[in-house]
């Protein structure tokens, strides 16, 4: 069939490159050098700065094939004879040959059935309960195959790796470009390996392959174990446990090199065009009866393979192929049931899920060279055959990342029927300056189509661009932007449009009719007036706003239902007011790093930024700095400073975009200062562009700043103009002090600072809200608020049965719960949040305002509705963990905080390891069970620092009670704690009372209501 479809095209990528390939391999060929020669080390060192730009500096080592790659990272890193390695079954067959090449043992392990990557839970699984025939002291490293172009969890599995002294070795020969929160495939483990066969996202014209790492030492070893273990020609130096060589001979040719070489600056493109067709597909199958790839949060897939899974999967195959249409299993047999390895190589339990996997898994055609014609005929041929018929539950993508401790119970999954991708429109305004200037530079624009204007005007990175948007998409929604006062553009949309409108807010509010979002997203509040919030609430379910300045005296922020504000104090005086208001920072998207350079020379020190009415200390210190420094000055605003004043003397125009992108990757030092609204709160973009383009960032001193930046090691902090010059002397005198703090400043950035990372916490608030806002037309259970716990009577101890301990299983209880949690919730996001929410927000907010990453565990957790309260009145995500013993309130959790990590579990047995989380707050669980001691004993016992006793009923006249009683009518035992005796008990468990809140007090009746929080003894609080 000559108009048939390929699965796969490498032949393709060689003509979309031709010229530059012919060249390169011409150039190899006339030179003479064809092994180990300049185009490997030009390719090694281009490869390297690719992989680790998110993450430092790396090195990376060609080599043959992908396979020796892994088998050369491995003994690298000292696996050999004897050892255990973990793998996931469900992989190509090269993984588990590379692990017996080093000499090593696999051991097979189950996989997460959404993301078809190794699951964490099963590793834990398998170290602390190993397979027949396996010590565990053997297991000693684990291969993260990141598959289809998507990376592992990898904060998990390197958690646990760290616990418990496994190497970790990435299997990368998928996952080219792939990152997961801002940091590239390659970057977590010891070493990395990466094959670059003909139809890997980066392939070569035959074999080759690569092997990264951090670590200089192991580089070397690697160029040694490449070439017969060889450090001095024809002397082989690396012997192995048994005395015999590791090297071997595995070079990546000099013809490979370069054809790598050209196609490596493309990769970027040819990964957002595989992300293109991903979301043709995932548009046009929506409807079909299979399952589209899901995403993990964060995470940034490039693709590798479109892999769907269907229930008809051969019946759909064959029918393609009638089609024309080629697709392939990748893989029809997981690796424990193929004759080489079955009933040889360990299996860690049941892999239910990989042999499930291997029965539907199909990849359908995915090539950057796929043209969009054929996309659609790919889309139409699957939809024909698998059209819109009953669909079964998906599989729920575990955006909660599984606890990586001691091996633990999967989290409950309740599977629910795929939605639809939820959707939101940014409202944006440039400024109308650099509108002026960018279609004057360009005035071929103005009669440009909208998708040319727009494109045009977001490849200039101005603002916050289109970073918002694509940090969105990273986290499984439907997303895209509206400048919506750029005339020339929103003439083009009406233009094509076929509607004659007066001005550019009709032109708006006639888009966003026709796209109807479910949110609608005002970047910039002067559009956020009672007229123009009229006209839009009408076409979305959610108005949402933004504000990182000065609020416009037209804005009603009350008529919005969410405003999201950089400024702690900002988000707090819109709480005051009845208005939900998140604290959210701004952020930095890596992307920017690969625009091509604006600067020639290096600038040893700069400022960016206006010259304002709102910076007025802002020129005091710009004086200070040009009377006593060579410094460069950018920005707007000059024309405003006498003529005869330093600064405007030194001031070199305005940089927009990126031009200020190019400018700070080129600073050594750059100098921040905040506007005056900021008040004491380190809040402006310039944190973060300064620090992820590799600047030393010196910047005023502002009471949070630390909890973005460690100050002195990441980012310089002054006080005053006068401190501010001599910290820039200093540092242009000490480059090398100053390029470390640079650095680590980048790292962490790129690490904790991106927009896919802030969006990704903004999915899941929005979607929580988008579930508020239909939570009426959901039907409640019938409870009566006014009577939850009622018919107090005393209880002896003896008396106290299994069913009254149980009760909190009880069915009927989540969704009675749940009716007075969503009463209490409104109330916090109309400034009036109940008493027992502030005073644990009080107790954890010193703890984790030094440790923002500190994991929580709450032990009690009912139906999650902490994870919410936390984020809301702490202003920041919190890695937070629930355990509780009702099965029935854990599927409640996981149905309301899908992103959340969950466990059914009993608090006098936790399944977790010593100190396994810094905080541990036991919530609520300690008036419900008579064996109160073993539970204190317990939750003593995995705290590594504090533990928090919340909403603990105490007395301090009678004795410890146990009371009989009806909670939503369900006959239940609560207990009354002597105040002194708990003490006593925290005391003997190791933990000693550094404070306590109370939120109910009744002395008549001797009864209180107190949290207490405990400091883990020997351990500081923070």
């Amino acid at each position: 069939m000559t108009n048939a479809i390929p699965q796969t095209n490498p032949r393709a990528s060689y003509h979309a490159h031709k010229a530059e390939i012919d060249a390169a391999l011409a150039r190899v060929m006339e030179g003479g050098r064809y092994i180990l020669g300049p185009e490997v080390a030009a390719f090694e060192s281009a490869f390297a700065a690719f992989v680790w730009a998110s993450a430092g500096r790396g090195h990376a080592v060609g080599v043959a094939n992908g396979t020796d790659a892994l088998t050369l990272a491995l003994r690298a890193c000292g696996v050999g004879p004897d050892d255990v390695v973990v793998a996931p079954s469900h992989t190509a067959g090269a993984t588990i040959a590379a692990i017996e090449l080093a000499g090593a043992m696999p051991l097979f392990v189950d996989i997460d059935p959404a993301t078809f990557t190794l699951d964490p839970n099963a590793l834990a699984a398998a170290l602390a309960r190993p397979s027949a025939g396996v010590n565990r002291a053997a297991i000693r490293a684990v291969v993260a195959v990141h598959l289809y172009g998507q990376l592992c969890d990898m904060p998990a599995i390197t958690g646990i790796a760290a616990r418990e002294d496994l190497i970790v070795i990435e299997d990368c020969a998928q996952a080219h470009g792939a990152t997961l929160d801002g940091r590239a495939a390659g970057t977590w483990g010891a070493a990395a390996a990466f094959s670059f066969y003909p139809t890997k996202n980066l392939g070569a014209f035959g074999d080759g392959g690569a092997v990264v790492t951090a670590d200089s030492a192991t580089a070397e070893r690697l160029r040694a174990l490449r070439e017969y273990g060889w450090r001095q020609r024809y002397v082989s130096s690396e012997p192995g446990p048994d005395g015999r060589s590791l090297g071997m001979n595995s070079r990546l040719d000099e013809l490979q090199a370069a054809v790598l070489g050209v196609k490596l600056p493309h990769l970027h493109t040819d990964n957002a065009r595989r992300a293109g067709i991903a979301a043709r597909y995932d548009a046009g199958l929506r409807a079909a009866d299979l399952v589209t790839p899901p995403r993990r949060p964060g995470a940034g897939h490039v693709f590798h393979q479109y892999v769907i899974r269907c229930a008809r999967r051969d019946d759909l195959r064959a029918s393609l192929q009638a089609l024309g249409i080629g697709t392939l299993i990748h893989y029809p047999v997981p690796v424990h049931l193929q004759p080489a390895y079955q009933g040889r190589v360990p299996v860690a339990g049941a892999l239910a899920h990989t042999e499930a996997a291997c029965r539907e898994i199909l990849s359908l055609p995915m090539f950057p060279e796929l043209a969009d014609a054929d996309v659609e005929r790919v889309v139409a041929g699957v939809a024909g055959v698998v059209g819109a018929a009953p669909r079964s539950p998906a599989i729920s993508v575990p955006a909660s990342r599984p606890p990586a401790h001691a091996a633990a119970p999967a989290p409950a999954v309740a599977p629910a029927a795929p939605q639809p991708a939820p959707t939101c429109i940014f409202i944006n305004t440039y400024y109308a300056a650099f509108l002026e200037a960018h279609y004057r530079r360009q005035p071929e624009l103005i009669g440009a189509s909208y998708a040319q204007q727009k494109a045009s005007l977001q490849a200039t990175c101005f603002g916050d661009s289109d970073f918002y948007s694509q940090g969105l998409k990273q986290a499984g929604w439907v997303a895209d932007d509206i400048i919506a006062n750029c005339g020339p553009l929103q003439s083009a949309w009406a233009r094509e449009a076929d509607v004659n409108l007066p001005d550019y807010l009709d032109v708006l509010v006639e888009q966003l009719r026709r796209l109807r979002p479910q949110v609608i997203y005002l970047q910039d509040l002067s559009l956020a007036t009672p007229a123009i919030l009229a006209r839009l609430r009408p076409l979305c379910e959610l108005l949402v706003g933004q504000i990182a300045s000065p609020v416009p005296p037209q804005a009603d922020a009350k008529a919005l239902d969410i405003i999201f504000t950089s400024f702690p104090h900002f988000a707090e005086r819109f709480r005051q007011s009845g208005i939900t208001a998140y604290y959210q920072p701004l952020a930095f998207d890596p992307r920017v790093l690969d625009l091509p350079p604006t600067e020639s020379d290096r600038h040893s020190l700069t400022f960016v930024g206006g010259i304002s009415p709102h910076h007025p200390a802002g020129t005091e210190l710009l004086t200070a700095l040009a009377n006593a420094l060579p410094i460069e000055i950018y920005g707007y605003g000059a024309d405003s400073l006498p003529e005869d004043s330093r600064v405007r003397a030194r001031h070199l125009g305005e940089a927009w975009g990126a031009k200020m992108f190019g400018l700070l990757r080129a600073s050594g030092v750059t100098v921040n200062r905040h506007i005056a609204v900021a008040e004491d709160n380190a809040n402006n973009m310039r944190l973060y562009e300064a620090t992820g383009c590799g600047a030393l960032l010196i910047t005023d001193y502002k009471t949070n700043l630390g909890q973005l930046f460690e100050i002195g090691k990441e980012v310089v902090a002054y006080r005053t103009p006068e401190e501010c010059v001599a910290l820039c002397q200093y540092y242009l005198a000490h480059p090398e002090q100053a390029a470390a703090i640079a650095r680590a400043g980048q790292q962490r950035t790129l690490r904790d600072h991106t927009y896919a990372r802030r969006m990704r916490d903004t999915a899941e608030i929005l979607a929580r809200h988008l579930r508020l806002e239909r939570q009426p037309a959901v039907a409640q259970p019938p409870v009566d608020l006014g009577a939850i716990s009622t018919g107090y009577a005393p209880l002896s101890a003896d008396a106290v049965t299994t069913q009254l301990t149980d009760a909190w299983k009880d069915d009927t209880l989540p969704g009675k719960q749940r009716a007075l949690v969503t009463r209490e919730l409104g109330g916090m996001y109309k400034g009036s949040p109940v008493t027992p929410f502030e005073v644990l927000a009080r107790a954890l907010r010193p703890l984790l305002a030094r440790h923002p990453s500190a994991p929580v565990l709450e032990i009690g957790c009912a139906s999650g509705y902490y994870r919410e309260v936390l984020r809301y009145l702490l202003g920041q995500p919190v890695d937070y963990t629930g355990v509780d013993y009702s099965p029935a309130m854990i599927d409640m959790a996981v149905d309301y905080y899908p992103q959340g990590k969950f466990l059914v579990g009993d608090g006098a047995k936790l399944p977790f390891g010593d100190q396994s989380f810094p905080i541990v707050v036991s919530s609520c669980v300690l008036l419900h069970v008579p064996n109160y001691h073993q539970h204190i004993r317990e939750t003593a016992r995995v705290a590594g620092r504090v533990v928090v006793a919340h909403r603990t009923p105490v007395c301090r006249a009678r004795k410890t009670h146990h009371l009989r009683k009806k909670g939503y009518g369900v006959d239940m035992v609560e207990l009354r704690f002597n105040e002194g005796e708990l003490v006593s008990l925290l005391a003997e468990s190791g933990l000693t009372v550094v404070s306590q809140q109370e939120f109910h007090a009744d002395p008549q009746r001797d009864e209180y209501g107190v949290t207490y929080v405990c400091q883990r003894a020997g351990q500081e609080m923070f």
